[in-house]
């Protein structure tokens, strides 16, 4: 007899590109981000992650951690429940953060997981302490992908994306 999945630490997802299909909204990014990102709602879900999320979702935390503007919660939570992921917490760029999103998604789960060093970090404490925290993470960009990596997480490209 299998032995009960055990998970213990939270799985994270990135949202654009790994659950939703955005293909059909990405010609609107030169034109305006804000008109990219209204158009959420329409897009179709990647069945095998949102699977996964689901999956997940029943032995642990899940979080979804987007580059999506704040100004879009709503659009996001309805999307998400829609397709009956129901996370523990959407982390989405505050407004007026225009920082590379990498730098912008690590701050935000160092925020999420309360980290605050009493001194200057020593190289890579950063990600010690986050692969402590983190089961997993699924995200579509390589650049993230190889990020997360860097930093001792285990990440999980479903498809090639790089906007």
């Amino acid at each position: 007899m299998a032995e009960e999945l055990k998970i213990t630490k939270t799985v994270v997802f990135d949202l654009d590109g790994t659950l939703s299909d955005d293909r059909h909204r990405l010609d609107r990014i030169n034109d305006s981000w804000d008109d990219y990102h209204a158009r959420c709602t329409f897009d179709k879900p990647y069945q095998s992650a949102i699977n996964l999320a689901r999956m997940y979702g029943e032995k642990t935390d899940v979080v979804i951690c987007t580059g999506r503007p704040e100004a879009f919660y709503a659009y996001t939570e309805d999307w998400l429940a829609n397709q009956g992921v129901f996370p523990v917490e959407i982390l989405m760029r505050p407004k007026w953060n225009s920082m590379p999103t990498t730098t912008m998604k690590l701050g935000l789960l160092l925020d999420y997981f309360d980290w605050c060093p009493d001194k200057v970090p020593e190289p890579n404490e950063e990600g010690t302490f986050l692969s402590s925290k983190i089961e997993a993470i699924f995200e579509d960009r390589r650049k993230l992908v190889e990020y997360w990596r860097e930093l001792g997480i285990d990440c999980y490209q479903p498809r090639e994306g790089d906007i």
